[in-house]
């Protein structure tokens, strides 16, 4: 009579197999029952599943179909298809979204996204109308490359007959852009409709003629007219045309509290000041803990800006030494940047005798002339603005703080502002409120 196969044992991780498999994948347990294994590429990873686990099954065919049914199941956990959205209803997401993350910036962008997509892209879907119309109703997997040329065709007529400007168009065909790119890469829809859409043709912003910004000898010019008509923006204009800086981080520079973006470095009489550039305010009362673009600066001044600054702040009144501001209103709040230096600038400019349209913007686009006409190195000139497309440059300089000092103490000397006479000619209007003393001495590092 023949024997019985005698079974040879085998340890494996936490289990005692036979050595050979009873079917592919399927061994016998020791104690009983089997052991199936196997592996399966996950769809929504693309990462490899293992299935290692014991089974009560009796029979080694049983235990191979649990096996096979396991692999099959790893396989078809696919990532769950996207519910079908509107057009409205998926850029209210996309609103929502970037909202939530702080990726739409000052108040203005706010502001800027929420009318695109509730006064225009959002409208329905007319094309027959006479004005204009959007996507709103329109299922995102049913936005054609079609429907969106006809929309731009019809935008264009708006633009000829005046109804809208080119660049107004431009910043619905960017909304239009990125919501349709994350819908697409969302898979919401199949294919992108917006791949091939191109910005309306639009004139240059600025010309030879109008290029809002000045030469030296204009600068100058206003600089006085704005001293004798708004001596209460000199400073604030003498330190956006030394600096560069936007008029977005003028504004909520802080001369007080427990963080000051000016601090005055006082020896041996004035030393200069330290400014610090982190904040940024746009509209209302908000006031962001950033700069536009994320990058914080620290600018050395040289003592006759210093002195201007000082004499600035000898002329506030209660409620503005109260504020820890550096440029507040008569109230001590944040001016509002639309009804303040956007009207008194280019009227200053007129009485001036200066034909050109300028904005307050003009004074970081002459801040780039005035220092190239003192032979400013552009990485200095980059290091007080914040004006950086040479992001290597940038990472491989170092610019020290006396650089800073002595550019903009050049320009000074360039527009005739130094600070000695802002303080003797501020005594002639108003008499000025002492300036608490500064005996701290302040290193010039950030």
């Amino acid at each position: 009579m023949k024997s019985e196969k005698t079974e040879t044992w085998v340890q494996f991780r936490c289990f005692t197999r036979a050595v050979k498999a009873s079917l592919p994948g399927v061994w016998r347990l020791k104690s009983g029952g089997f052991l199936i294994r196997g592996r399966a590429t996950s769809p929504a990873t693309g990462k490899r599943i293992e299935i290692c686990r014991a089974t009560d099954h009796a029979a080694a065919q049983d235990a191979y179909r649990e096996l096979q049914a396991e692999i099959a199941r790893a396989r078809q956990a696919t990532v769950a298809t996207p519910t079908r959205m509107r057009f409205v209803a998926f850029s209210d997401a996309v609103f929502d979204e970037r909202l939530a993350t702080d990726e739409l910036g000052s108040q203005a962008t706010i502001r800027n996204w929420r009318l695109i997509l509730g006064k225009h892209l959002c409208l329905p879907y007319t094309p027959g109308s006479a004005g204009e119309y959007g996507f709103g109703d329109v299922y995102i997997d049913q936005l054609t490359s079609q429907m969106v040329a006809d929309w731009r065709a019809r935008m264009g007529s708006l633009v000829k007959s005046g109804v809208v400007s080119p660049r107004t168009v431009n910043e619905y065909i960017n909304k239009l852009r990125l919501i349709m790119s994350l819908a697409h890469r969302r898979v919401f829809t199949s294919r992108n409709p917006c791949l091939d859409l191109k910005h309306l043709p639009t004139n240059p912003t600025y010309t030879e003629e109008e290029p809002n910004s000045l030469t030296p000898a204009e600068t100058a010019v206003l600089l006085e007219k704005i001293w004798d008509v708004y001596p209460e923006w000199y400073a604030y204009s003498v330190l956006g045309f030394t600096t560069g800086l936007r008029p977005s981080s003028l504004r909520p520079l802080r001369r007080a509290g427990s963080t000051p973006d000016i601090v005055f470095m006082v020896g041996q009489g004035t030393q200069g000041a330290r400014l610090y550039v982190r904040r940024s305010h746009v509209l209302g009362d908000v006031v962001r803990e950033r700069t536009k673009t994320g990058i914080r600066q620290s600018i050395t001044l040289p003592p006759c800006l210093a002195d201007v600054l000082l004499w600035h702040i000898g002329r506030f009144n209660q409620a503005q030494l109260d504020s820890g501001l550096l440029f507040p209103d008569e109230a001590g709040k944040l001016f509002n940047a639309r009804t303040t230096m956007r009207f008194a600038m280019p009227r200053a400019a007129r009485l001036a005798g200066i034909t050109k349209h300028i904005s307050p913007r003009c004074m970081r686009r002459t801040y780039q002339d005035l220092q190239r006409a003192v032979s400013t190195p552009d990485v200095v000139v980059r290091s007080i603005s914040g004006h950086v497309t040479e992001d290597m440059q940038r990472h491989y300089s170092s610019v020290a703080a006396d650089e800073q000092a002595a550019s903009i103490d050049r320009m000074g000397m360039l527009l005739q502002f130094p600070g000695r006479r802002g303080v003797m000619r501020g005594a002639e209007d108003k008499e000025p409120q002492e300036v608490p003393e500064r005996k701290v001495t302040v290193s010039t590092g950030s």
